[in-house]
């Protein structure tokens, strides 16, 4: 990382986070708030008229009035936006936060069912309101879509607060010391660094496959220690018994970053830890041996791009390095074994929430950013909603969605807890981060290239053309078109060198010499 622990408390900026008057000393994860009337729809999300209500001073009998802080999210397709601002705004009340929240839900198609909504596109609505009234305090940005801006965009276009200062008051201590001190690379853009990711997607993901564990426990000939692709004639037999396709891929699987040593920069272009040079994504053994191994299953008629649920294996992602952090379910249950290779490796996110560089109130939103993370019951309120209308817990563990409108579980993966139903990065109760995950931050590597503004000039038509070939290339590989591995991969090197990739090389190489060496 750029800048370190013992460099951040060396700063001399000191920052007046008081706006909690027992922030960090009340124990979120023992907390039950008052009870209130239920919220369905943001346009209902109020207090209830007979709530508790909990005065900042003992000696004050009417609350200050409070800063509003505003948190703008993008809606990106939930059947309804729950928030709990009551039960949130609540707790911050508890805590004598002078200060209450306000979420605002930015969304380009669906205004009339989440009444009040923004309808413009996201990235533009942040530009015009950091440029005009300045309104927004914290917004956070979703991973992006074709023509939507990322993490890095919105800091390099000075649209976010750096947070590096904010980080040495107590507050932004506690919350530096929360997270793996690799994970603060991730988040790093020149230099500085501008969001905070509680869903810790500075972690590169490895493909790899899940198998069936109780299929391996019916078929023990088969060995989980060789390639696939030496087990075909066990694999027919598989197929014959269970009467499908084996094993399953999807095609959004076949991206290079999954495999190659170093950090991709396109779909065709990435960065070589080990020659410190850029080159052509054809040049990655690894990525070579999985399109191999991939091309032999589905010559033989042992791929699928189906998961039908009850395959022998999937080819899959172990999500942020990790192997037991699975999207879904694998035959109904998590009944499934990992095994996944590759080297662990530190990348910058493409998400996170950061504290407008607009904002008139920046120290407050901070404190409320960094609350978000280090307090257990705001963080799984914000992650999970209500115990008993949202999800409930088993062995001490939220395991069911209740509402499936519970739109923090969406939207906040910056809480801590990417996915609901599956193993978590925070200890519920203590916000640790666990061992699994630490160990995984432990063993990853961070690219030479990370943090580093590769100048794309005289190249971007080129990338573009080259990123096309690579996708449309890939596809025609597993549908029929070659009869040989070498024959496939041979037609994507000629169509990169006619879209121009050595040009891209000597042009990369070239412009970042100086700051790779």
């Amino acid at each position: 990382m750029k800048k370190t622990l013992s460099a951040l408390t060396a700063l001399m900026f000191v920052i007046s986070v008081g706006g909690c008057a027992e922030s960090g000393t009340q124990s979120g994860a023992g907390y039950r708030p008052p009870e209130s009337k239920p919220a369905t729809t943001a346009a209902a999300v109020t207090a209830s008229d007979d709530a508790e209500k909990i005065p900042i001073s003992e000696n004050e009998e009417t609350p200050a009035e409070k800063t509003k802080l505003v948190w703008a999210i993008q809606d990106q397709g939930m059947e309804k936006a729950d928030i709990h601002t009551d039960k949130v705004n609540e707790y911050l009340n508890s805590l004598g936060c002078d200060y209450e929240v306000e979420f605002r839900i930015i969304t380009p198609e669906r205004a009339e069912e989440f009444p009040p909504v923004i309808t413009k596109d996201y990235s533009e609505f942040i530009r015009e309101d950091v440029n005009g009234a300045g309104e927004i305090d914290i917004f956070y940005m979703p991973l992006p879509s074709e023509n939507r801006y990322e993490y890095t965009d919105y800091a390099k276009e000075g649209l976010l607060e750096p947070l590096d200062e904010y980080l040495a008051s107590d507050a932004g201590l506690s919350l530096y010391e929360l997270m793996p001190e690799k994970h603060w690379s991730g988040l790093t853009v020149n230099g500085k660094i501008y969001g905070i990711d509680g869903g810790m997607h500075t972690l590169a993901d490895n493909a790899g496959y899940w198998y069936s564990t109780e299929l391996l426990e019916k078929y023990p000939e088969y060995d989980i220690t060789l390639p696939p692709s030496e087990q075909l004639e066990m694999l027919r037999i598989i197929q014959e018994s269970e009467g499908q396709q084996p094993f399953s891929l999807r095609s959004d699987l076949l991206s290079p970053a999954y495999y190659v040593n170093g950090a991709c920069i396109s779909q065709a272009v990435y960065y070589d830890d080990e020659s410190r040079s850029f080159r052509s994504v054809l040049d990655d053994e690894n990525y070579l041996s999985a399109l191999n191994e991939y091309f032999i299953l589905s010559a033989n008629g042992l791929l699928s791009g189906n998961q039908s649920g009850d395959e022998f294996a999937r080819v899959f992602l172990a999500e942020g390095g990790c192997a037991d952090k699975p999207f879904t379910a694998f035959n109904g249950n998590e009944n499934i074994t990992p095994v996944f290779g590759g080297t662990k490796r530190i990348r910058t996110t493409q998400t996170a929430t950061g504290v407008s560089s607009a904002s008139a109130n920046k120290e407050k939103a901070f404190e409320l950013l960094a609350l978000t993370q280090t307090d257990a019951y705001l963080n799984n309120l914000l992650t999970f909603g209500v115990e008993g209308e949202d999800y409930e817990l088993t062995d001490g563990r939220p395991d069911r969605v209740i509402s499936h409108g519970n739109f923090y579980r969406f939207y906040c993966r910056m809480t801590g807890y990417p996915y609901i139903d599956r193993s978590v990065v925070w200890d519920i109760d203590t916000l640790e981060t666990s061992e699994e995950i630490a160990a995984a931050y432990s063993q990853a590597i961070i690219p030479d290239i990370l943090d580093t503004d590769i100048d794309f000039s005289g190249v971007s038509q080129q990338i573009s053309d080259t990123d096309k070939v690579i996708t449309e290339k890939l596809d025609m590989g597993f549908a029929g078109n070659y009869d040989t591995f070498e024959s496939w991969i041979g037609e994507i090197e000629y169509s990169l060198n006619e879209a121009g990739i050595e040009d891209i090389l000597s042009v990369l190489n070239s412009n970042t010499a100086e700051n790779t060496q």
